[in-house]
């Protein structure tokens, strides 16, 4: 997710070596996701469209850890980004200036619950938060999950070998 009065759009990168798999939205309600592939630039930490398109991204380390800044680079202009990566994924969000806007990636628990982790443009560290979800799709957790509890499951679902 991509905040702030600068916030333009986020992107999802995942990396799988030299490749980059990236799906973007605008900050508009409605916008559509757009689907590209990258691959890795004769530069370090270029990345061009794997079709052969114009435009690069370029992602730079940050000094704080975990956290990337990225330029986008298209015929019609540039565009920069901060990064917060996690495994093999990055979440991206973007802005045309440096101030004023920041990106946060949640992953979603088991129960109404969601941890976060977020940074904004020229934080020295990450922050880090525990969400309560109150209501999916309008309707309140408790009644969606009664909803997804009474659908039918397939074989091995809820199955865990590890558990001890």
């Amino acid at each position: 997710m991509a905040y702030g009065s600068q916030a333009v759009g986020v992107a999802i990168f995942k990396t799988n070596g030299a490749e980059v798999e990236v799906r973007t939205a605008v900050a508009k309600e409605g916008a559509p996701i757009d689907s590209q592939e990258l691959k890795q630039g004769k530069e370090k930490n270029v990345y061009l469209n794997k079709d052969g398109s114009a435009g690069s991204v370029r992602i730079t380390p940050s000094e704080v850890e975990g956290v990337t800044n990225l330029v986008f680079k298209s015929p019609g202009g540039d565009l920069g980004g901060i990064g917060i990566a996690d495994g093999n994924y990055l979440a991206v969000g973007m802005a045309p200036g440096t101030k004023d806007f920041g990106v946060a990636l949640y992953h979603l628990g088991k129960g109404p619950n969601a941890l976060g982790k977020w940074v904004v443009a020229g934080a020295p560290g990450t922050g880090t938060e525990e969400l309560t979800i109150l209501t999916v799709d309008g309707e309140k957790v408790s009644a969606a999950a009664s909803k997804t509890e009474s659908a039918p499951q397939s074989a091995g679902a809820g199955d865990d070998k590890n558990a001890g």
